[in-house]
């Protein structure tokens, strides 16, 4: 983007904040109660900028679920930040977070400090620290130990989108007077986070089977059997674990799914529906409405739109 002083700041960029929001969830999702950031040394000329945005909207995101995060400091002295000196660092710090936590590494290569740190440290990934990194870089995120779970960012909407700024320019129209931010597509999940931290087996046993079913149209009555449990019994224990009824935990999953194949896919609707578990179109259309104010096709529009 442009800041221009006296000039109102313009451009076509990343939503930072809305990255570190989905980090957070994602690691909420998995029943965790730490939580941390790592990063990169401060940049003084303020490119480090975008970092700052997902470190503050970590916090932030983390701190409205009601849980407090660490953030990793980086040594003052020079010297101290040789990755064989800040390795032994970034472990020892690791080592003293209380666990299970769920850690936000500002990018993947940073994700992956973190996982050789952890391993230092006598540290298990997804057991002991559940990592999730920015970008999705699929050789880093595939070929590292776990492989990073990561947030994928909409590249080819930011490059149309700032494509399309320019061809506006070049034909001597006004640029857009505000900073378009491109949201993004959602967490690619892998080993790295692959982690159920609710201390009631019942729970989490529920859980794992709601998300490998995910595409069937489950009931709460398949859950129940599954479980083994009265549903007054597992309603309760949901909701001392999640703070959420199983039917509430159901529809999440299952909105989240339809998000991350609006955000990622073309698929029409009607694929989508059945991927997620939804049997009717129309149901979708009503659920994902009451849920997120708007319609499937106005929220795929939202984050594939140019200016």
């Amino acid at each position: 983007d442009f800041t221009i002083p006296g000039l109102v700041p313009w451009g076509v960029c990343n939503d930072e904040p809305g990255v570190a929001r989905m980090a957070a969830e994602h690691l909420l999702s998995r029943g965790l109660r730490h939580f941390a950031f790592v990063g990169w040394p401060a940049v003084e000329d303020g490119i480090s900028l975008w970092e700052s945005q997902r470190r503050n909207a970590f916090a932030e995101s983390i701190a409205a679920a009601g849980f407090s995060s660490s953030v990793y400091e980086w040594p003052r002295r020079a010297s101290e930040r040789t990755w064989g000196r800040e390795q032994k660092r970034l472990a020892r710090w690791l080592r003293a977070l209380p666990r299970p936590a769920g850690v936000m590494a500002s990018n993947d290569q940073r994700a992956r400090h973190v996982l050789e740190a952890a391993r230092l440290a006598g540290l298990r990934s997804p057991d002991d620290l559940a990592v999730v990194g920015v970008d999705n870089d699929e050789t880093l995120c595939e070929l590292s130990t776990p492989p990073i779970s990561s947030v994928a960012l909409d590249t080819d909407a930011i490059g149309y989108g700032g494509a399309s700024v320019l061809h506006r320019l070049m034909k001597g129209g006004r640029p857009p007077g505000k900073v378009l931010l491109v949201p993004p597509l959602g967490v690619i999940a892998r080993r790295s986070s692959d982690l159920l931290a609710m201390a009631d087996p019942a729970v989490v046993s529920a859980v794992r089977f709601m998300e490998a079913n995910l595409s069937r149209p489950l009931r709460i009555a398949d859950v129940l059997r599954a479980a083994n449990l009265s549903r007054k019994t597992l309603e309760l224990r949901f909701r001392r674990s999640l703070g959420r009824t199983p039917h509430e935990e159901l529809q999440r999953r299952r909105l989240g799914k339809v998000k991350s194949l609006l955000r990622q896919t073309d698929w029409p609707l009607k694929q989508i529906a059945r991927a997620a578990g939804f049997t009717y179109v129309e149901h979708l259309h009503a659920v994902f409405r009451q849920a997120a104010g708007m319609t499937p096709t106005a929220f795929r529009a939202q984050g594939r739109g140019t200016p």
